[in-house]
């Protein structure tokens, strides 16, 4: 049952990590890739992310990865579950939002 759960998470974070990563290909003509199918799944992952049950998946990811790494010995997986909530912040705009809150406290 271990190695399921393992299993399932890291496919879940390979398929955010996938979307994460753009894509810079060009054909040696000058043409672009067409990426209209990753573009679509990318939607559709900032969606699930900035809707209701993304934002208490986000929650429970980090919460679950933190206790896992301080108070058990299951801390691979805390690991996993604290970088798929990351993966999904970033996708929900917690990322940038963050971001725009650490460059205006320099200027």
């Amino acid at each position: 049952m271990k190695t399921l759960s393992v299993m399932i998470i890291a496919i879940l974070l390979v398929g955010l990590a996938v979307g994460a990563v753009p894509s810079h290909a060009a054909s040696s003509s000058g043409g672009g890739v067409d990426d209209s199918g990753g573009n679509s799944i990318v939607d559709a992952l900032k969606s699930f992310a900035k809707g209701g049950w993304g934002k208490a998946l986000f929650f429970s990811a980090m919460i679950t990865g933190i206790i896992c790494i301080l108070f058990t010995r299951h801390r691979g997986f805390g690991l996993i579950a604290l970088v798929f909530g990351i993966l999904l912040g970033i996708y929900g705009g917690l990322g940038e939002s963050l971001w725009s809150l650490f460059t205006s406290w320099g200027g």
